[in-house]
């Protein structure tokens, strides 16, 4: 045996199997006992996201239920390990993106400071070409409409023929991709 690997008797794989079986249909005593040892795991390695336990609990039942009905989980270690694996794993993806979250708003608040601080009309030109560098001319063009020339989403979708949803994604989709990485002039 090596590292935390723990291989399973016959009988202990027939019982994970039946317990992910359960889970899987919705038995309550099954996902009660999915429930406690995903809570365990957030007790103990992410205190720091309690107030997204809930999403973070939800988010460890979709991920357990799709890979139990796409057969990954084998039964090599205990079910309650597996589970274990899978509520880490689904924190540590929760703490990278908060921690990419937290930076993607520094770099907003830099570029807002540095535009509001003062800068010259040639340093802020040079940083509105750096940020909008990473768009593509669609994307520029849409910012323009809303921001330079004042449309409002109705007005945009009616003028490309779009609908307004359509309009609302695309001007989310920009600004990820404007909150997406540092802009250094």
């Amino acid at each position: 045996m090596s590292g935390n690997l723990v291989v399973s008797s016959p009988e202990q794989r027939v019982a994970n199997r039946a317990l992910a079986e359960k889970y899987a249909v919705g038995d309550p005593s099954a996902v009660r006992c999915i429930d406690e040892w995903i809570d365990a795991v957030l007790r103990r390695h992410f205190r720091s996201l309690q107030d997204d336990w809930d999403d973070l609990r939800q988010e460890v039942r979709v991920r357990i239920l799709d890979n139990i009905r796409r057969s990954r989980f084998e039964g090599r270690s205990s079910f309650r390990t597996y589970v274990h694996g899978v509520a880490r794993n689904t924190g540590i993806d929760a703490l990278r993106a908060g921690s990419r979250r937290r930076a993607n708003e520094e770099s907003s608040r830099s570029m807002t400071r540095a535009i509001a601080g003062g800068e010259s009309g040639a340093d802020a030109r040079i940083l509105a070409a750096a940020i909008l560098s990473r768009l593509d001319a669609a994307q520029r063009d849409l910012l323009r409409l809303i921001f330079l020339d004042g449309r409002s989403y109705v007005e945009i979708a009616e003028r490309l023929g779009i609908a307004e949803g359509t309009v609302k994604s695309r001007v989310a989709r920009c600004k990820a991709k404007l909150l997406s990485g540092r802009i250094d002039p």
